[in-house]
């Protein structure tokens, strides 16, 4: 579904925000901002005029002029400027109005689709080489977790923060009996995630694990091919069809672990 089409169906209430805000960070990776700011201002506070599509700015305005965002950076940076809104597609029929709350459950999703990516996030550690656990009031504890390195390391300056995989986050949490991983723990934006939720970023790691096992095969059998070719000869072809997918899993192994940028397991 088109960002437009889910902005109309969230302002009809025909869709709520924990469904139309996983669809928007999956399918509608930039957002187009005027090039020269456009700001809203009610009672409530001021905020951000912003399009999903470069037709939906022309409707606006037709000679408008507009630059190409992604979306997680801005709406980022509009909860850092403490924009209590942001106005998606003024004068169309898709135009709403999302308030903080909604703007920080709406980041929540673009950083998780990141993170997925990743296959992890950035941890602050403890010299004694466990993770810095935050206590609560209420006698619990949660684990502060990071998009960037350097972030991590701003709000926490007497620790270092390192990439740590979901796998290795979720049994930490398991272990301190956690209640939640504080997403960007510091920030204006920051916000919580569940520790059920972990169990999802899990299995994000999955398509690089099966492609680090296809690897290992290959190369195991590439040895056995490799002896029987010597010993009693192969086909040629045979050969050549075995090299290609060796080829094919090789460069799966490299957009899988591009993917991660570069965040690898502790």
């Amino acid at each position: 579904m088109e960002a437009a089409s889910l902005l109309r169906e969230l302002k009809e209430g025909r869709i709520m925000p924990r469904e139309a805000f996983p669809q928007l960070a999956e399918h509608v990776s930039v957002l187009f901002v005027p090039e020269q700011e456009l700001r809203i201002r009610t009672e409530s506070g001021e905020g951000l005029v912003v399009f999903t599509s470069l037709e939906t700015a022309v409707l606006f305005e037709k000679e408008v002029k507009v630059k190409e965002k992604d979306a997680l950076a801005f709406v980022q940076q509009a909860l850092r400027d403490h924009h209590e809104m942001i106005l998606f597609n003024p004068n169309h029929e898709s135009m709403l109005v999302l308030h903080k709350n909604d703007m920080k459950l709406l980041m929540r999703e673009y950083a998780m689709n990141v993170l997925k990516r990743r296959g992890g996030a950035y941890v602050p550690m403890r010299p004694q080489g466990e993770p810095l656990f935050i206590p609560v009031p209420d006698g619990g504890v949660f684990l502060p977790a990071y998009l960037d390195e350097r972030e991590g390391n701003g709000i926490h300056t007497e620790y270092r923060c390192v990439p740590m995989n979901w796998h290795t986050i979720a049994e930490y949490c398991r272990i301190f009996e956690a209640e939640a991983v504080f997403l960007q723990m510091g920030y204006p934006e920051q916000i919580g995630i569940q520790v059920a939720y972990l169990e999802q970023l899990k299995r994000s790691e999955s398509p690089v694990k099966r492609m680090k096992w296809a690897g290992r095969f290959w190369f195991l059998f590439a040895f056995i091919l490799m002896a029987l070719a010597f010993t009693v000869g192969l086909n040629e072809w045979l050969i050549a069809i075995y090299a290609v997918l060796g080829v094919v899993i090789l460069v799966g192994n490299l957009v899988a672990e591009r993917r991660r940028n570069r965040v690898k397991r502790t």
